[in-house]
C-alpha cells in the first residue's frame, strides 16, 4: 500500500465518502467493517502494474473498472476490460489483472456462508464463464420512487453472485430519486461520470462527484436529488443480509419489456 485516498464525511459525520481518485498508485481496503460479509478494496494501477488472486471456495465477488482499460487472465483465457465495465471471474478461478495504462478498480470482495456455496453449485454452468458488462450497455429498469426521465440500467441483477446486486441511474436536474428505506440490505452509491448531486439520509447530507463512493447508513431514509443543469449519475450496489432478501430486486425494479 502506497496511498490512501483522502477521506472525505458530511458535517454531522454521519455519511461517509471515499474519494477513490484521491489514491496514490497501490491497494487499499475501504470502509473496513463495515458493510457485513464483505471486503471493499481500492485498486489504483500505475502503468505495467498488476494484482491477483488465488481463488477461494468461500469468496466470490465482482471488480469494476472505475477509469482506464486493463487486461484480465484467468484459467488460461484472456480479454479486456474499459472503464465502466463490471467484472466476475467464475467463482474459485485464479486470476489476474494487469493495466496498460493507469487504471482505477473497485474490488468488492463477498465472504460466502454454506447456504451462499449451494447456490453456487446447483447452478454450475451458470457460473463457469466470466461476466463482462459495460453499463451503457446493460437492460434498463422502472421503480416508482424514481420520475420518467431517469434512466436506470441492471448490471449485476440477482442469482449471480449470491447476496449482491449493482445498478445505475441517471437523469438531469431538477429531479430527485424519491425517499425510500431497506432494512434488509446495506448499500454503497460510487459516483460515475459527471456527477454532482446530494443525498440525504435521516438528517444528514452529502454531495456525491464522480469517483466518490458513498455509504448509505444502514436502515437510514434516504433520498437523492439533483440541481437544474447538474447530473444525478451513480452506481448503486447493494449488499444484502441474507438470500431471502434478494426477493426485494424483483419487487422495487421492473425490468422494461417485463409486463
Amino acid at each position: 500500500m502506497t496511498g490512501e485516498p483522502r477521506l472525505s464525511v458530511c458535517t454531522n459525520m454521519s455519511i461517509p465518502v471515499v474519494e477513490l481518485e484521491n489514491a496514490q498508485p497501490g491497494s487499499l481496503e475501504i470502509f473496513p467493517g463495515e458493510v457485513k460479509d464483505s471486503i471493499l478494496t481500492l485498486h489504483r494501477l500505475a502503468h505495467g502494474s498488476s494484482i491477483s488472486r488465488k481463488g477461494r471456495r468461500d469468496r466470490d465477488g465482482v471488480l469494476f473498472v472505475v477509469s482506464g482499460s486493463v487486461h484480465l487472465a484467468w484459467g488460461g483465457r484472456f480479454a479486456a476490460a474499459s472503464a465502466q465495465t463490471l467484472v466476475r471471474f467464475p467463482p474459485g478461478a485464479d486470476w489476474s489483472v494487469a493495466a496498460p495504462e493507469e487504471a482505477c478498480l473497485l474490488e468488492i470482495g463477498r465472504i460466502l456462508d454454506e447456504a451462499d456455496r449451494r447456490v453456487l453449485a446447483r447452478y454450475p454452468q451458470k457460473h463457469a464463464d466470466i461476466i463482462l458488462r459495460n453499463i451503457a450497455d446493460c437492460p434498463t429498469y422502472r421503480e416508482k420512487i424514481k420520475s420518467e426521465k431517469t434512466v436506470n440500467r441492471m448490471l449485476l441483477p440477482e442469482g449471480y453472485v449470491p447476496r449482491l446486486c449493482m445498478g445505475s441511474v441517471q437523469t438531469r436536474g431538477p429531479d430527485d430519486v424519491g425517499v425510500h428505506e431497506h432494512p434488509m440490505l446495506d448499500q454503497l452509491f460510487l459516483g460515475l461520470e459527471d456527477c454532482r448531486c446530494t443525498v440525504f439520509a435521516d438528517d444528514a447530507a452529502a454531495l456525491l462527484e464522480e469517483g466518490w463512493l458513498l455509504h448509505i447508513p444502514l436502515a437510514s431514509r434516504h433520498r437523492v436529488s439533483v440541481a437544474e443543469g447538474d447530473l444525478l449519475h451513480y452506481m448503486w450496489i447493494d449488499f444484502f443480509e441474507t438470500l431471502e432478501g434478494e426477493a426485494y430486486m424483483g419487487q422495487a425494479h421492473q425490468m422494461d419489456g417485463e409486463g
